[in-house]
């Protein structure tokens, strides 16, 4: 019985997916107003036909990672915990909110998976808690976090969350964290990684400076079944499948949809420019900016992050990015 948080998000959606998929049975956690619907259509696309009746093996279990109690009665008798769950903002307005569920949320998880005892704990982190310099270099999962400007407080709230991991593994939890890049894959194009990848798969004409790591969805969801399958635990593990350019990213998004290369750079002054006035708008409309101080201060950085260890450790072979592209935007138009 696996037991995943998270599990009505995009990422964790595509986790219930795979387990379905691998045979497991699926525990749930959701909130009691929550809404199944991103995970219906992800499911649609993952498992078809037959999707409805596979998501009816799902066992749900009401709760909220920072209500412990809830917890403790929503993880009963799962045998493996996959934590998915969190906030994901680069918004200054949600920052304190962010802190609370990546944070606390996480060492609720934690502490209730080891009072149940159970057999191990896989914490989805993010390659924003690897640690970003402006050294330059390839980053793998010995790199030591710094305290920089350059770390998001999204990144920090997950680099605290990981030393909750670790203070669990202590203890005597078997944990495992997996780091994935921006993922890309099946799901709301109004959230998160999904709007960038709706700008991409709209084949917008304009780029910044700097690069990142990119991974596609079902590749995380894939690797973190293997990595409980093999029992490995007391590692971490970057998910990246390509390191891209923003300019190459973009253009592939626009070959996809027949347009020439973008010929608009933006760079970091137009990025500041940009998130400055989209601050005002905010202001006004009370709606997230899809660019603020913090992604225009890294927009032109350029990170390499090396998937080696996870493919040592599974053999797994990435999708590459382009093929994710296309896979998704053919759903999209034949949806």
């Amino acid at each position: 019985m696996v037991f995943v948080s998270g599990a009505t998000g995009f990422l964790g959606a595509h986790i219930v997916c795979s387990l379905l998929q691998n045979g497991y049975t699926v525990m749930g956690l959701k909130r009691q107003a929550a809404s199944l619907a991103e995970l219906e259509f992800i499911a649609r696309c993952r498992l078809g036909k037959g999707h409805k009746e596979n998501l009816e093996q799902v066992v749900w279990r009401e709760g909220n990672i920072l209500d412990y109690e809830s917890l403790m009665q929503a993880m009963a008798g799962a045998d493996y915990v996959i934590h998915a769950a969190a906030s994901v903002s680069f918004w200054s307005k949600e920052s304190l909110q962010m802190y609370e569920t990546n944070v606390e949320g996480s060492a609720n998880m934690l502490e209730v998976a080891k009072n149940l005892g159970v057999k191990g704990f896989c914490h989805v982190s993010s390659i924003a808690a690897v640690g970003r310099t402006e050294a330059g270099g390839t980053i793998n999962e010995k790199n030591e976090w710094q305290d920089s400007p350059l770390n998001s407080h999204y990144g920090i709230s997950k680099h605290l969350a990981e030393m909750e991991v670790w203070r669990a593994q202590e203890e005597g939890l078997p944990v495992v964290i997996v780091n994935p890049g921006v993922i890309l894959g099946e799901g709301s194009l109004k959230k998160s990684s999904g709007r960038l990848l709706g700008k991409i798969l709209s084949g917008i004409p304009y780029y910044t400076d700097g690069t990142n790591g990119y991974v596609d969805a079902i590749d995380v969801a894939t690797c973190i079944v293997l990595l409980m399958q093999k029992q490995i635990e007391g590692q971490r593990f970057i998910l990246v499948s390509e390191n891209l350019s923003s300019k190459t990213i973009v253009n592939l998004g626009r070959n996809l949809s027949g347009k020439p290369e973008a010929k608009w750079r933006l760079n970091k002054l137009i990025m500041q420019v940009a998130a400055f006035v989209l601050h005002l708008k905010s202001l006004i409309d009370g709606k997230a900016p899809l660019v603020n101080a913090e992604t225009a201060r890294t927009s032109g950085q350029t990170y390499i992050y090396s998937n080696a260890a996870i493919k040592e450790a599974t053999g797994y072979e990435f999708t590459p990015i382009f093929t994710t592209l296309q896979r998704v935007k053919e759903f999209f138009n034949t949806k």
